[in-house]
C-alpha cells in the first residue's frame, strides 16, 4: 500500500475561481484544496425532501388607511347633504268654527288656483269683473303674487290699516299641491298676519272654466 497523503480543505485562503477542475494550494507547509466559490445567493434545498426547493411565505398585509379615509369622507358628505335637505314645515293654524270675521272688501286679496294659471282680484268677484280687475299672475315673488300684496299692504299703510289685510287662497279642484304651498310661501316672505284657505265658489269656478 502505498503512504496516504493527508489534504486539508482550507476556507481562509483566497479563492480564485477556476473551469471543471481543482488545485492543490500549499499554504504554510500543508497542501490545500482550492474550491471553486459559490454563488453569494443561493437556494436552499431540502435534503429530506428529496430536492425540492423551500419555499418561504410571507404573512400578508393590507393597508386599510385610505378605506378608512374614504368611510369618513362619505360620513362627511352624507351629514352635510342630509342637513341641506332638511325641509321647513309652514305651520298653518285654521280658523275656529263660529260667526264670520267682519273684513273690509278694500283690504281682502283673493288668489285663484288651478291647472290654467293663477289669478287674483281685490273686494268682491262680481264688482271685480265688472271693473276688468280679475288678472292672471304668478306666484313669483318679484312680478306675481308677492308684487299684488306689496302693491295692497302700501295702499294700506298710506291709510293706517295694514293689519286689516286678509289674503284668501281659493284652491280648484284641478289645483295642485305646490300651487298652494307656494301661495302660504308668499303670505310667509310678506309677513301676511291673516290668510286662510277656502275653496272656490261655483261663480269662481266659472270663471276658471271659462279662461
Amino acid at each position: 500500500m502505498g503512504s496516504m497523503r493527508r489534504v486539508f480543505v482550507c476556507d481562509e485562503v483566497p479563492l480564485f475561481p477556476m473551469e471543471n477542475r481543482s488545485r492543490l494550494m500549499e499554504t504554510g507547509g500543508r497542501p490545500c484544496l482550492m474550491k471553486k466559490p459559490g454563488p453569494m445567493a443561493a437556494i436552499s434545498l431540502d435534503s429530506a425532501g428529496g430536492g425540492r426547493i423551500r419555499s418561504v411565505r410571507h404573512a400578508l398585509r393590507i393597508d386599510m388607511t385610505p378605506m378608512v379615509d374614504l368611510g369618513f369622507l362619505l360620513i362627511t358628505f352624507f351629514i352635510f347633504t342630509t342637513r341641506l335637505g332638511e325641509q321647513q314645515a309652514l305651520k298653518l293654524v285654521m280658523p275656529i268654527d263660529g260667526p264670520p270675521i267682519s273684513t273690509p272688501q278694500s283690504a281682502t286679496l283673493s288668489v285663484l288656483l288651478s291647472d290654467k294659471g293663477v289669478f287674483a282680484y281685490r273686494g268682491e268677484l262680481a264688482a271685480a269683473r265688472q271693473e276688468n280687475r280679475v288678472a292672471r299672475t304668478t306666484l313669483a315673488t318679484q312680478t306675481g303674487l308677492g308684487q299684488a300684496i306689496r302693491a295692497l299692504q302700501q295702499q294700506l299703510a298710506a291709510q293706517g290699516r295694514q293689519k286689516e289685510l286678509l289674503l284668501l287662497v281659493k284652491p280648484s279642484k284641478s289645483a295642485s299641491y305646490d300651487q298652494v304651498v307656494r301661495a302660504l310661501d308668499q303670505a310667509l316672505i310678506h309677513t301676511v298676519t291673516r290668510y286662510t284657505i277656502v275653496d272656490a265658489d261655483a261663480e269662481e269656478e266659472a270663471l276658471l272654466r271659462e279662461r
